[in-house]
């Protein structure tokens, strides 16, 4: 398998798995009247955590050494934006979730611009531009 056609392959599973995790949580919440997102989140969590040992043991990546401080924010910061994401799944419409979660980037971007200084080129704008427009 050629490389492009492999990313091209990865990116599609990446994207249906995506789908399908939203779907299947947003069906349980709705079904089952389950308002535990907190629990659901854990799941995944547990998950994500199982599927990286699968792959170190599979060879597919080295661990690197890093220092816990250096890496608890950005950390607290993913399971703060999982946690945060569930919960807005299970109190709105997928839609609704959707465009909440796509919004992020340009907040972060935002953020990047005003506090810190940092420029973003045109091509990146312009094609975060096209997602946001396509989400709403």
């Amino acid at each position: 398998m050629t490389s492009a056609l492999r990313v091209a392959a990865l990116a599609a599973a990446n994207m249906g798995t995506s789908v399908s995790v939203v779907l299947v949580n947003k069906w349980l919440f709705n079904r089952y009247n389950f308002r535990f997102p907190s629990f659901v989140t854990l799941v995944h969590f547990l998950f994500t955590y199982l599927g990286v040992i699968a792959c170190k043991v599979a060879g597919i990546y080295q661990p690197k050494p890093l220092k816990w401080r250096d890496v608890m924010p950005i950390a607290a910061s993913f399971c703060g934006f999982v946690a945060l994401t569930n919960l807005s799944l299970n109190l709105n419409v997928v839609g609704t979730y959707q465009v909440f979660k796509i919004m992020t980037t340009p907040v972060i971007m935002a953020i990047e611009y005003f506090v810190y200084g940092k420029t973003i080129s045109l091509h990146k704008t312009a094609a975060l531009a096209l997602v946001c427009i396509g989400a709403v």
